[in-house]
């Protein structure tokens, strides 16, 4: 049974990063689900029947659970915050089953064997995606693969590395030294392919432990060993020259100047700004924080500049002080720092030929904690489910993971009690993780059927999916939608207001004030508004629109005019028509565009003819379409875009020809009426985008001319996906009110 479960942990180790890394909701709900039964099962069958190590002692570990549970209980964003735990005890389980299963040191060599192998997969697949990506498309500018940056697939093959320079140092024959020897050659030569300065410097730190280790603490080869590690630190400079070329030096020579608070490069600009804003969330939550995972939307009140994601802090400890407070994340840095003198102790005990086994796992780890003050790995199951995993395995001490010891261990009442613990901790992530994977099933479903009209099927699938996760925000936005299309607005407003109770964040406010709105409670749908933008000053500009539309409609113009002038300061043009605007908010220029055309309308009747010129000159300007790929992501010519494609579109019906075939998806016909014969048409402007990396949906005006009268205009909308490397049509969007 133990060999059972050890492969399975083996699976969910090597199969996370191609499962968007971790990252999606489901694979996030079944991985707490997946280790609750493990746990489960190695309870009943006695494989630990003692108390783990990885609990003493005993004090310290549970005055963090308590702290954890009182951050839990002080937080008010109740969806996000159990996902946190859930995934907290996914982590937690995984890490004792580890420090039981791990004791033999084939089992050690296995489990590293396994994340070298899947650092080599991943690096082979990110390798494919760069070949086959377009020139000067973000993805052909470095290694990538299933992770959602370049960044942190660094530190996935960081982990991989450095398993598989201990695995080649603790070989015995000469084809397990040569063979995982390449095998760590080729995940650091990855690794200079990502091109992620952190990820190479975290390098350097894991080399330098190696290095120390090996000339303390391995007799005989350590300063072969430690020399080694030298030349794989110069290699990859050299490395990094030749990839980057002459920039190269350049690149890294204004590491020290990117450091100052007044840098102009983007990566550490960025981080900058979110260190800030994460520092001013802990100095007003020092205790407990502002509860588990429920730093992207806290964020938002502290954000002052757009288009600065917040999902992660870029910095692991920064991260938890915020979420769970400074106490906390002290004692979680002491286990840490624990479980490395731990793991010191193990390389002093193990036997000469596991050593460098040993000291690989360690260099991995510190190399990890390196790369985790700069970027988010351990935000990632991907990456956090091996971290455990390696900590579980230091603290799987010889001769501790079977027979005697286990016996002394298991006497008197707290193992018993302990024991009990860890059962209903997994049988609760099980039956949470379940739910929660059903309820997310039913929620694509219902977005599935309202995609194709199905509006009933579409509200049952919503209420089964609140049924089971009554706690999730999501089905009580869905079903409030749904409502707001069959005119039951009171009751979309009563779903609105339970979903913001469990997310009060700036989104459901918006959502909120919508439907206040549609109800006709004007005075508490302008409350609702003012305050989703309060709590999102800098997150959306839709929120701006909203709140001056609404004033504008209900006789507040001069109000109105106030608000969007507000927005064209937070969000100005040249800001909407960056690079990070086109990825994050690709729509965004074209409601600027909305916007200055309302003001301009509203400077006009003020008399104030100046600004209305520039405004309408501005508008015309932003709504004209933009060919840029979104994401740089750079695809076909022609089709590079959702606009673009349009673009090439009724260029060729302009021309009375037939529309290449090239321009739509697999068996997707044209639906647009055909005309009598060649008539001047044109995309006049852009009225509204939605759209991500692979999907989009466009509003858009049309100028059609006909002999002998005047052009006339009217919107359209259409729904585009990339296929086959281009942008291609999908079939008609509804329109606004039909």
């Amino acid at each position: 049974m133990a060999r059972a479960l050890f492969l399975a942990l083996l699976v969910l180790a090597a199969g996370l990063p191609f499962l968007q890394a971790g990252l999606h909701p489901v694979t996030q709900a079944l991985l707490p689900a997946g280790l609750g039964v493990l746990t489960l099962v190695a309870l009943a069958a006695g494989v630990f029947p003692g108390a783990s190590p990885l609990l003493r002692p005993r004090w310290p570990f549970l005055l963090g659970i308590l702290l954890l549970l009182a951050s839990a209980w002080r937080s008010v964003y109740l969806e996000l915050t159990l996902q946190a735990l859930l995934l907290f005890a996914a982590y937690l389980l995984a890490g004792i089953l580890a420090s039981q299963l791990c004791a033999p040191a084939a089992r050690r060599a296995a489990l590293a064997g396994t994340l070298a192998a899947g650092g080599l997969l991943a690096a082979g697949a990110a390798l494919l995606a760069y070949l086959q990506a377009p020139p000067g498309s973000l993805y052909g500018a470095a290694l990538w693969g299933s992770f959602p940056t370049s960044n942190v697939l660094a530190g996935y093959l960081l982990l991989g590395a450095f398993c598989a320079a201990g695995l080649a140092g603790a070989a015995r024959g000469r084809t397990g030294q040569w063979s995982w020897g390449l095998g760590a050659l080729l995940l650091a030569a990855a690794l200079v392919g990502t091109r992620s300065r952190g990820g190479i410097l975290a390098a350097g730190v894991g080399l330098l432990g190696w290095g120390i280790g090996a000339a303390r603490l391995l007799p005989g080869r350590g300063r072969r060993m430690a020399a080694l590690a030298a030349a794989v630190a110069i290699g990859t400079a050299v490395a990094v020259a030749l990839w980057e070329g002459p920039a190269s030096l350049a690149r890294w020579a204004h590491l020290p100047w990117a450091l100052t608070s007044d840098t102009g490069e983007p990566s550490f600009r960025w981080r900058q700004l979110v260190y800030t804003w994460s520092a001013a969330m802990i100095r007003d939550h020092p205790i407990l924080g502002t509860g588990p995972g429920t730093f992207p939307l806290v964020l938002g009140r502290y954000q002052q500049v757009p288009y600065v994601t917040g999902r992660y802090a870029h910095n692991a400890w920064l991260e938890l002080a915020a979420e769970m407070g400074i106490p906390f994340t002290l004692l979680l840095l002491a286990g840490f720092v624990l479980s490395i003198r731990r793991g010191l102790q193990f390389l002093r005990a193990a036997a000469p030929d596991e050593r460098p086994l040993v000291l690989g796992i360690l260099s991995a780890l510190l190399a990890s904690a390196a790369h985790a003050l700069l970027d988010f790995d351990w935000s990632l199951p991907a990456i956090a489910l091996p971290i455990c995993l390696l900590l579980g395995t230091l603290w799987a001490a010889p001769g501790e993971g079977s027979g005697t010891a286990q016996a002394a261990a298991a006497r008197g009442p707290a193992p018993r009690i302990l024991q009990g613990a860890i059962a209903v901790v997994a049988a609760v992530a099980f039956l949470l993780g379940v739910t929660r994977s059903f309820a997310l099933s039913l929620q694509q479903e219902g977005r599935a059927a309202l995609t194709q009209g199905a509006v009933e099927e579409a509200e049952r699938a919503f209420r089964a999916a609140r049924r089971l996760n009554p706690a999730w925000y999501a089905p009580r936005y869905w079903l409030g939608e749904v409502a707001l299309r069959r005119g039951r607005r009171e009751e979309a407003v009563a779903e609105m207001v339970a979903g913001a109770r469990l997310n009060p964040a700036a989104e459901s406010a918006f959502h909120l004030g919508r439907s206040l709105w549609a109800a006709g409670r004007l005075t508490e749908a302008e409350a609702a508004l003012r305050r989703a933008v309060a709590l999102g000053p800098a997150t959306r500009l839709e929120f701006y629109a909203v709140l001056g539309d609404f004033l504008g409609g209900t006789g507040q113009p001069a109000e109105a005019l106030d608000w969007y002038r507000r927005a064209v300061e937070i969000f100005p043009p040249p800001l909407v028509r960056s690079v990070e605007a086109r990825c994050l908010a690709p729509g965004d220029r074209y409601l600027l565009g909305q916007i200055l055309g309302r003001m301009a309308v509203l400077a006009r009747r003020d008399g104030r003819l100046p600004e209305a010129e520039a405004a309408a000159r501005e508008s015309a300007a932003l709504q004209l379409p933009a060919t840029e790929g979104i994401c740089s992501a750079f695809l076909a010519p022609g089709q590079g875009s959702p606009e673009a494609t349009l673009l090439t579109y009724w260029t060729a019906r302009a021309r009375g020809e037939s529309v290449p075939p090239r321009l739509f998806a697999s068996g997707i016909t044209d639906w647009h009426r055909p005309f009598g014969a060649s008539v001047p048409v044109r995309v006049t402007r852009i009225l509204a985008l939605a759209a991500s990396e692979t999907a989009a949906e466009v509003r858009y005006e049309l100028e059609v001319g006909g002999p002998g009268r005047p052009p006339a205009r009217f919107p359209a909308a259409d729904r585009l996906v990339v296929q086959g490397g281009a942008w291609v049509l999908t079939g008609p969007a509804p329109l606004p009110g039909g």
